[in-house]
């Protein structure tokens, strides 16, 4: 997305709102500040908001944005580095590495803002997002409260979920591409597809489903560097779980084949202190409609209660 549509959805939602950016290496990392608004900028709890898979802050998530700043949070949002306004070549080039270390510095960067209190900083995690606010919960990074939402846990469970002639056609893409990487070249393929199709993720009404939660005007393409399947395939985030010490409240679909119900269940069973609250839904209902509200609602009560 470049700039101008970014700021434009940012600028769409109540409050005050802040670009800001960190450079990280070659590359430039953008996110955003959401302020409460006509409330004063002084200590205020701060909730840091992580996408999924493939997407950009604004994907499906302004309707939660707006719901945290209006109960008094400050968010802060960005794009991982090769997606959105962040830089990175090439484009949509997912590694796991280079994302929780997106996090890491992000996390860095608002803990030493002096107008939040960092006593009080809270992550929120969607899908991907929530199985890398899962990591930063287990490496402390200074968080008091974690929110997840139906968040990637197993790397495992979610392949089991994959056709197998799917998933051995992604993998031999996959090694075209990481062959291809060191002499400059890029193979991609379409990070959402029907079954049956080549795709990073091939779901019945997936394709149709995601199209809602891009922002008109986007120039967020449907393709992958087809490399990044290989990092995805090793991450499994819910072996941090055990490590979590803060409180953390998870939602998850008991319908979704995304993010298994029960590789959540056994994840959270690992965590200290946690409130789960499954849902009689599919991977995309938490973004909309009545249990967007629903869930939302829920997940303000906790962070007032806990951070």
């Amino acid at each position: 997305m470049c700039e101008c549509d970014a700021s434009r959805v940012a600028k769409r939602l109540a409050g005050a709102v802040e670009r800001f950016e960190i450079n990280i290496g070659a590359d430039q990392l953008v996110g955003y500040w959401h302020w409460p608004e006509g409330a004063p900028r002084s200590k205020r709890p701060v909730v840091v908001m992580g996408h999924g898979f493939g997407t950009e802050w604004t994907f499906g998530t302004t309707d939660t944005i707006r719901d945290f700043t209006e109960s008094g949070f400050a968010v802060v949002t960005f794009d991982y580095r090769h997606f959105g306004e962040s830089g990175g070549r090439p484009r949509h080039l997912l590694l796991i590495h280079k994302q929780l270390e997106d996090w890491r510095r992000v996390l860095a960067y608002v803990r030493e803002d002096e107008r939040i209190d960092a006593a009080r900083l809270a992550v929120w995690g969607a899908s991907l997002g929530g199985g890398h606010a899962m990591t930063m919960a287990a490496e402390k990074n200074g968080i008091s409260a974690a929110v997840l939402q139906a968040p990637h846990c197993s790397a495992f469970d979610a392949m089991s979920s994959f056709p197998t002639f799917n998933a051995f056609v992604s993998a031999q893409h996959a090694l075209l591409d990481l062959y291809m990487a060191p002499f400059g070249g890029v193979h991609k393929i379409p990070m959402i597809n029907e079954p049956g199709r080549l795709g990073a993720v091939t779901f019945a009404g997936w394709a149709e489903e995601a199209k809602r939660f891009i922002p008109k005007g986007s120039n967020w393409r449907n393709e992958i560097p087809a490399r990044s399947l290989l990092s995805l395939g090793r991450y499994s985030p819910g072996q941090f779980a055990p490590r979590i010490k803060c409180p953390v409240c998870i939602h998850y679909g008991k319908k979704d084949f995304a993010v298994p119900p029960h590789s959540v269940e056994r994840t959270a069973k690992k965590i200290e202190d946690v409130e789960i609250h499954p849902y009689d839904g599919e991977h995309f209902d938490i973004y909309h409609g009545p249990l967007r509200a629903e869930i939302t609602s829920a997940q303000v009560d906790f962070l007032q209660r806990r951070v």
